[in-house]
């Protein structure tokens, strides 16, 4: 062999090898060329789904859950998790979220826990419009598994592929998930660099199965079967056996914060997440990204803005996004835009945050027979969701249908009274709505029950709210400063802020409440400590929520045209009518009547968010009709302080009788006017 060797070589020059290796390479290029070129035109065995025509762009398919070996139950679950967020990288197709699989049941009429096999895939593809069903197996071999999927067509069961991956041993189940996600994507046809480009799974969720296995079985307790213990629990677990599993941290810092635990807690965690967010997929990452300067400790709503919108470049069906994004219009008074986003995840998929945040910007808008549609789709959609009951509360206060309202609230207390979750809405709302009638021991009643079913919750701050809602009716309502600063006081006595974390105190209502009673110091002392929890924790708003506090001090110190400034540097959040009163109140005291019916009028007329109006109008509409009735009296504007008169007897004409007495003045004066017209 080595004197053939020998022998040959004087025949081997440089120019040959070079030419042999171009003609190769080029051959080689020909051969891809030629593929590349059959896969997009749908000839032969390199053609995709979609240059055949079987598939479309952007086509929605649902993941059945993988069938596991006997001996581990949760293997299937776990796999069927991976593999549908592995999947939900791709850019080609559109994957039925979890919890849109779980409100299609819910329609169907069947536990939300239902395992969704092949055979009911198939039934919510048809009933939801989705082309393609993912059916997979695990099956154990000799100590390895072998993971398979087959992608089926929807409406007519034909098999349009199918793929086989092998896994060594349970750490290498991961990266054979990934393997199988990545055939599933290119069969389909979406671009090859960028499935090559796209991050592996272990890379995206976890390298370690057995925390992937908490992290799925967590989630499963929280979503489907509401035990939030063992959800945590869980949840903690699996960051415990990869302390770099941002994912699971990402849900742990949002299911807290949704549960109102304190948040240096919930900072904490959505900081451990951002921290590990090049461990996510493109959307998570994002999704992180937004929620840290949400929830993280210096919150920014224009980065929030922008990691959502950044998201909608790249989905712009990601409904998360679409919701999240609607929200943060909505803070910002862009009813429309916000409107408009809402829609667009309602075309995707029929959740309830979905049709709130429709029907809401609908009604901020004006647009009250449209949110009636909303809602009345919303209904169809999920008739047992409170949801429906509580914003239909909101369209017949808009409507001035007080009665509607208080049948629909009570009603759905009724059917959910075991529920402290459901409690909490309804008997916040029946307050309002009795205070918007002037029925004060009423709303004090509700109130105190609101605050109950929080407590019930574990929310702290329910008991000090108690106490702090009947000084508000002291001092608003009945103008007995006196009372309402001793109550105040022992209110303080009975519940030390000590008790509290720092960012769960009420500061800012509590410099109000302070400020209305005379007691400055205290006032200014409330402000003090909201700085100092301010420079350790933020919240979003922060800085508005400080103008409001300065702007109710300056009213106690009598110095009316700083408050009004401060009222105005503050008013840039959801609510557009919150401090129209203060500031009407504060022209009012300093003697420029014009100005405060000005405002007291802009009041009336602004549309803003139903729900900031409904509170608002709690507690100062009544008001303002008796003050534009009694200013307009005064300037000789006789059929606009008759109007008011008249709003104002409407509205309490079943008040308190410690409110009656505002009621006979102004029906008195009211036929005084009507004699002298006639």
């Amino acid at each position: 062999m080595a004197t053939i060797a020998v022998k040959a070589a004087p025949h081997v020059s440089w120019r040959r090898t070079a030419l042999g290796g171009a003609v190769a390479v080029g051959g080689f290029v020909i051969l891809v060329g030629a593929w590349m070129l059959m896969r997009a035109l749908g000839i032969g065995p390199a053609a995709s789904l979609m240059s055949t025509g079987q598939l479309a762009e952007k086509d929605r398919v649902i993941v059945t859950e993988f069938r596991g070996p006997a001996t581990d139950s949760l293997l299937g679950p776990t796999v069927t998790d991976a593999f549908r967020t592995d999947l939900a990288q791709s850019a080609s197709l559109s994957v039925m979220p979890v919890n849109a699989v779980r409100e299609a049941l819910q329609r169907m009429q069947r536990p939300v826990g239902t395992r969704v096999d092949y055979a009911l895939a198939r039934e919510i593809a048809s009933r939801e419009g989705i082309k393609a069903v993912v059916d997979g197996d695990v099956v154990e071999l000799g100590g390895g598994y072998v993971l398979s999927a087959r992608l089926i067509a929807a409406q007519s069961g034909d098999e349009l592929a199918s793929f086989r991956e092998t896994a060594d041993s349970p750490s290498d189940i991961i990266p054979a998930i990934s393997r199988l996600s990545k055939k599933l994507r290119e069969r389909t046809g979406e671009s090859l660099r960028r499935i090559q480009n796209a991050r592996s799974l272990e890379r995206v969720t976890t390298p370690s199965l057995q925390a992937l296995q908490k992290y799925v079985a967590g989630v499963r307790a929280l979503e489907e079967e509401g035990d939030w213990d063992r959800g945590r629990g869980l949840l903690e677990e699996a960051v415990a056996l990869d302390t770099a599993f941002a994912m699971a941290y990402r849900k742990l810092a949002v299911e807290l914060s949704n549960r109102f635990y304190p948040r240096t807690l919930v900072t904490a965690t959505i900081q451990k997440a951002y921290d590990h967010r090049e461990r996510l997929s493109e959307t998570e990452r994002y999704l992180t990204i937004a929620g840290y300067y949400q929830y993280g400790p210096r919150p920014d709503r224009a980065r929030i803005i922008s990691a959502y919108e950044s998201l909608l470049e790249i989905d712009p069906a990601n409904v998360a996004a679409l919701n999240n994004l609607a929200v943060q219009m909505r803070a910002r008074r862009e009813w429309a835009r916000a409107e408009e986003l809402a829609r667009r995840a309602l075309a995707q998929q029929s959740a309830a945050v979905f049709f709130n945040n429709a029907a809401w910007s609908q009604m901020a808008q004006g647009k009250l027979d449209e949110a009636g549609r909303t809602l009345e789709a919303y209904r169809a959609a999920l008739p047992r969701n409170p949801g429906v009951a509580l914003a239909t509360v909101l369209l017949h206060h808009l409507r001035g249908e007080y009665d509607a309202a208080e049948q629909a609230t009570d009603s759905l207390r009724r059917a959910r009274a075991g529920e402290p979750t459901v409690l909490q809405n309804t008997d916040f709302w029946l307050g309002v709505l009795a205070s918007t009638q002037g029925q004060l021991a009423e709303a004090k009643r509700w109130f105190d029950s609101s605050n109950d079913a929080q407590m019930a919750m574990g929310v702290r701050v329910g008991a000090l709210h108690k106490g702090l809602d009947e000084v508000w009716l002291d001092a608003w309502f009945r103008g007995n400063t006196e009372r309402a600063r001793a109550r105040l006081d022992e209110t303080m006595a009975a519940f030390p802020l000590d008790s509290l974390e720092a960012i769960e105190r009420p500061y800012d209502r509590l410099v109000e409440l302070y400020a209305m009673v005379g007691n400055v110091p205290r006032a200014r002392a409330m402000l003090d400590a909201f700085d100092r929890r301010r420079a350790a924790t933020e919240l979003v708003d922060d800085d508005l929520a400080r103008h409001a506090m300065l702007g109710h001090i300056a009213m106690a110190e009598r110095r009316y045209s700083e408050a009004v400034r401060e009222f105005r540097a503050g008013d840039g959040g959801r609510c557009g009518v919150c401090f129209l009163p203060e500031i009407a109140r504060a022209f009012d005291l300093a003697g420029q009547p014009d100005s405060a019916i000005a405002a007291l009028e802009q009041y009336l007329d602004t549309r803003t968010d139903p729900i900031d109006r409904a509170i608002e109008d709690g507690w100062s509409l009544a008001g303002s009709h008796k003050r534009l009735a009694e200013l307009h009296d005064a300037k000789g504007n006789r059929d606009r302080a008759m109007s008011h008169y008249a709003r104002l007897i409407d509205l309490w004409k079943n008040a308190d009788a410690d409110l009656q007495p505002h009621v006979k003045r102004a029906r008195d004066r009211l036929a005084q006017l009507q004699r002298a017209e006639r």
